[in-house]
């Protein structure tokens, strides 16, 4: 383990060089520098100063109280919303050296029993431990936590993720409301609040109730950059796809389609899984999506039962057809405007609906039916057109005329 740097006086106020502070990021951390608000987050608790600090996610907030655990005496207490976050961030200071434990439900009463001991000797070993809002809430911790501050033993509490502790943050949690008596248990102690997630009324909010003495207000700046932002006009079919009128689980579903991301027999090979041997609508070929929307046998035939009902019979797709999203575009070119955004909505559901016949035919043992699969198709036109899309009306009412002369 790293010898760690204490500077004497638990709750004393103590100032440290950015030089010293630096070498301690470096040594633990392997950076070579503070970045945006860190540095003066830091000097403002050392200081003996409250302070509440508005930083972007990945800003590195966590700085902001690790170093000085590492470089004042007693211990830092964090108060994070989640276990996961907990144990993240603990399991990752072990590995660089740094003293660090956490207390949720979830350890076995051993390993509490044993930080609990720690915690009771005169000299802990811990620089740093995570505890949630709830057990902070407790009569029991908080009287263990006044032991420590009663022995000098207790130098920071820093709440993390600090606007839960508004009612008007997005993240309101009841317990972080009783947060509120840490400034009054130890009025000597510098209290730091640090979130990614506040607008004005919320940070006004925070400051307010966690009684944050005359704190030092920082904010980082959320301009990153190291990243690049670039905007593109969708590329065909997704521009139909994601402006024509469908459930989104259906968009969804032909999205990954057309992406060539549904797992059927070939992807299900690739990965050692089982799989059906070959398609279970015409057991001629291996299942790929694009053969089971449009070159299988069996989805040819269905095409042709719908758009020969709607007197478009010529548009279905040949034997020769390898790609969906081509044989779509070829199609939506060769509709009148007016009919295109119904025409594009009953590709998506004829698609739909051939998806969900394959995985009866798959999961449910049930045999491939063209009456079957143009039933469900004609009932789902009736679905859509209650919920909203009205433009398929017409559509609806040719194909029940004209499907059972297919």
């Amino acid at each position: 383990m790293k010898g760690v740097l204490p500077i004497k006086g638990a709750s004393g106020r103590e100032k440290k060089a950015p030089k010293e502070l630096e070498s301690v990021l470096n040594r633990y951390f392997g950076y070579s520098g503070f970045r945006g608000k860190q540095l003066e987050a830091i000097e403002a608790v050392l200081s003996g100063r409250d302070c509440f600090c508005l930083m972007p996610t990945g800003g590195g907030k966590s700085m902001c109280y690790q170093i000085p655990a590492l470089v004042k005496t007693g211990i830092v207490l964090v108060i994070p919303p989640l276990i996961a976050l907990m144990e993240n961030q603990v399991a990752s200071l072990k590995n660089k050296g740094v003293p660090a434990e956490f207390l949720s439900s979830t350890q076995a009463s051993h390993t509490k029993q044993r930080i609990h001991e720690d915690l009771d000797t005169g000299n802990p070993s811990l620089k740093l431990l995570y505890v949630t809002p709830e057990l902070v809430a407790t009569s029991s911790f908080m009287a263990k936590l006044k032991k420590l501050y009663n022995r000098g033993l207790l130098g920071l509490v820093a709440i993390d993720e600090a606007h839960c502790i508004s009612s008007w943050g997005h993240d309101f949690r009841p317990s972080y409301r009783k947060l509120s008596s840490l400034r009054k248990q130890f009025p000597d102690i510098p209290l730091l609040a640090l979130t990614a997630t506040a607008v004005p009324k919320v940070q006004k909010d925070v400051v307010s109730s966690l009684c944050l003495q005359n704190p030092v207000i920082l904010r980082a700046s959320f301009n990153r950059p190291n990243i690049f932002y670039e905007g593109q006009k969708l590329p065909q079919p997704w521009k139909r796809l994601w402006k024509s009128w469908a459930p989104p689980k259906c968009k969804f579903f032909l999205w990954l389609a057309i992406r060539n991301k549904c797992w059927t027999s070939d992807r299900l090979e690739m990965r050692g899984l089982d799989h059906p041997v070959s398609c279970l609508f015409c057991d001629q070929e291996q299942e790929t999506i694009q053969h089971i929307l449009c070159s299988c046998v069996f989805a040819r035939q269905f095409w042709h039962s719908i758009l020969f009902g709607l007197n478009v019979g010529n548009l279905s797709p040949s034997r020769d057809e390898i790609s969906f999203a081509d044989w779509w575009r070829k199609t939506s070119k060769k509709i009148h405007k007016s009919k295109r955004k119904g025409m594009n909505s009953i590709i998506i559901l004829g698609a739909w609906c051939l998806w969900i016949h394959r995985n009866k035919a798959v999961f449910d043992g049930e045999t491939p039916s063209l009456s079957s699969i143009r039933c469900v198709f004609l009932d789902e036109i009736g679905c859509w057109i209650t919920a909203g899309a009205k433009h398929l009306q017409s559509f609806g009412l040719v194909l029940a005329r004209n499907l059972h002369r297919v």
